[in-house]
């Protein structure tokens, strides 16, 4: 169940999102974080929804992998967190090959959602900026310890 600043902040975003897939806010990551782009709670919630239905099938109910390859854990942050690539080229890969049967099939919030959803569940903190163009250019390193 969902407080009232949180149903508050979802209506607000999802007013944003309507009107043309806006995030709400373009800056880059807040001073210090070093780990991952800023998302916001509320862009992990829209994401978490948005993989129940159309990314769960193949990944699983906690990212774990089934059909499809695990998007938690050691090998995905080899892969995606060592340091070397932008998260916009793990937002882009989601957005042009997912889901499987139907790519690139979902909005640009939907896609930057989903790609908070997956930041958020491998241990990188929300931030008060939502995820932007401008901070998916951020480098990906391995969360911080939890």
């Amino acid at each position: 169940m969902l407080n009232r600043k949180t149903a508050r902040q979802l209506i607000r975003f999802g007013a944003g999102a309507a009107l043309g897939g806006l995030t709400l806010a373009v800056a880059t990551a807040p001073a210090g974080n070093t780990a991952g782009p800023s998302f916001t709670r509320v862009q992990a919630t829209f994401g978490q929804q948005v993989y129940t239905t159309s990314c769960q099938g193949c990944h699983g109910a906690n990212l774990q992998g089934v059909r499809g390859p695990a998007l938690v854990g050691q090998a995905f942050l080899s892969e995606w967190a060592n340091g070397k690539r932008p998260a916009a080229e793990l937002h882009a890969y989601i957005a042009e090959k997912m889901p499987r049967n139907k790519p690139a099939s979902l909005t640009p919030a939907q896609y930057r959602n989903v790609t908070a959803y997956v930041l958020s569940k491998n241990g990188y903190p929300a931030g008060n900026r939502s995820l932007s163009a401008a901070t998916l250019k951020t480098p990906l390193v391995p969360p911080p310890a939890r």
